[in-house]
């Protein structure tokens, strides 16, 4: 059921309730004075006889000529005016009913230890509460039924806001996460609900941006490793049977990029999961530096790739993150430019330099956006490795920054804290 139809069913019951509540004690009040001032005119005109010749007298009490008067007394009845033929089993105290007519009795004791009965006919005054009654029979559904069409068509107009965020929300699609509900007014529901919604999309908006960029990651740093298996499969395939030094080779680089590979997916989990999964160890700069210039030279055999490290340096971070990061420097490095690559490993910090161009000072500025915009897409100066290489830097607590250098070239540092360092 929709909350309209049940918004108007619960202000129609509301509304019912109230006015057959109110016509019932109404009816019941207007009943109730109405045998009072009937009870009192009874009173008042056996107090105040206009004459002898209106009046007959009972026991000592004047009784106008319109009233039923009798003496009860041990069961017996002996009427005394009766105009109206009243049977005797109706002649008691209160309000009685007799052929459409309506009778009040007051009773009165008298010396002779019985009860003087005095009725008067008050069917004109029933009958009016009687159309009273009838009026609220007809008015109470009627009022009912206006305040069901009412409520209906306010409860129409004020969900009208919610509907058309509930269509807007049904056609929302990946492309339109940016967009947001405009909120004109602050304080009522409808501008609440808006402010929620538009929080919801902003996470859902980074959510998805981070699903995107992660699978950006993911076949970005794969690619290397895969392009090695196939490279060496296929080496297998033309040569591994005739030649087993070639079959060790092959079956050896494969494990070793098998090995890459799982490091890599296991390393990009991670960051997709958060820091609370990065664990740190020792890292040896030397041993580190070494093997990170030896995979990159046999990547790219006759370019010139050297590789310092500080006597002795020790760095406390996460290997395999860390490997991660260097790698997409590297590979920026020696894909972009043609001169040498050079890796050095200072105070507490580590720098890739190259000898290329540089990088124009308004594409360096969006090297720090993590999202880039529509109609600002990649450019191969950064690739797509930089944000990861952005996001790892963040994760492990150290400072990553790119800077074109005076005499020519590029720098990308990566500065420990003073914890790692």
């Amino acid at each position: 059921m929709k909350i309209s139809l049940r918004l108007t069913l619960t202000a129609f019951l509301v509304v019912f309730f109230l006015l057959a509540s109110g016509a019932v004690v109404f009816y019941t009040a207007s009943r109730s004075l109405i045998l009072r001032a009937e009870r009192d005119d009874i009173l008042s005109r056996l107090r105040e006889p206009r004459g002898r010749m209106e009046h007959r007298m009972v026991r000592g009490r004047p009784i106008p000529p319109d009233f039923l008067a009798g003496i009860q007394q041990g069961g017996e009845l002996a009427v005394f005016q009766d105009p109206w033929g009243l049977s005797a089993g109706n002649w008691k105290e209160g309000l009685v009913f007799e052929e459409g007519e309506h009778f009040l009795f007051i009773a009165f004791p008298v010396a002779e230890e019985g009860e003087l009965l005095v009725g008067k006919n008050i069917t004109p005054s029933m009958v009016s509460l009687s159309g009273i009654g009838r009026l609220f029979l007809w008015a109470v559904p009627l009022a009912a039924a206006v305040a069901f069409t009412l409520s209906f068509l306010l409860a129409e107009h004020q969900l009208r806001p919610l509907r058309a965020i509930n269509k807007r929300l049904c056609k929302l699609g990946t492309e339109e996460l940016g967009d947001r509900f405009a909120v004109t007014e602050k304080g009522d529901e409808v501008s609440d609900l808006k402010e929620s919604l538009n929080r919801m999309l902003e996470g859902l908006e980074e959510a998805y941006a981070l699903k995107k960029h992660f699978a950006e990651n993911v076949s970005h740093q794969l690619r290397t490793p895969l392009s090695a298996i196939m490279g060496y499969a296929e080496l297998l395939r033309r040569w591994g049977g005739r030649d087993p030094e070639i079959t060790t080779e092959s079956i050896e680089a494969i494990e070793k990029a098998g090995k890459e590979m799982r490091e890599l997916i296991e390393g990009l989990l991670a960051v997709a999961r958060g820091e609370e999964h990065i664990v740190k160890s020792e890292i040896d700069a030397d041993q580190f530096l070494n093997e990170l210039c030896r995979r990159f030279g046999g990547r790219f055999p006759g370019r010139k790739i050297t590789c310092t490290a500080r006597e002795g340096a020790k760095w406390m971070s996460s290997a395999v993150h860390l490997r991660i990061l260097l790698d997409v420097l590297m590979e920026n490095a020696l894909k972009h430019t043609d001169g040498p690559v050079e890796v050095r490993s200072g105070e507490g910090s580590i720098e890739v330099r190259d000898q290329g161009q540089g990088v124009s000072p308004e594409e360096l500025s969006r090297w720090k956006e993590r999202f880039p915009r529509e109609g600002k897409a990649n450019r191969p100066a950064w690739g797509l490795g930089v944000p990861l290489a952005l996001d790892l830097a963040r994760i492990l607590d150290l400072e990553l920054t790119f800077r074109n250098l005076p005499e020519g070239g590029f720098m990308a540092r990566v500065r420990f804290g003073s914890e790692d360092a």
